[in-house]
């Protein structure tokens, strides 16, 4: 049986994107007071979230047909 990939690139970028929306959110105060400035740490959570979310339904994917395989195989005695 074959197992599925633990390691994800695109929920690892969906991570790293999210740490540095975070961080910049924190330490660059005065991205907080411009429209432009919030624009981007939303649209960086955003698509952090995103990315994470995608590879965690693609994941349960593979898992459910990991599953399928193992049900239609015949048991060995």
């Amino acid at each position: 049986m074959k197992s599925p990939r633990l390691i994800r690139p695109l929920m690892m970028l969906g991570v790293v994107v999210l740490v540095l929306a975070v961080l910049s959110y924190g330490m660059l105060p005065g991205w907080r007071s411009t429209t432009t400035g919030v624009i981007l740490l939303v649209v960086g959570i955003v698509l952090g979230l995103g990315a994470i979310i995608k590879d965690m339904v693609d994941l349960l994917k593979e898992l459910r047909h990991l599953e399928q395989e193992h049900k239609d195989q015949p048991k060995r005695d």
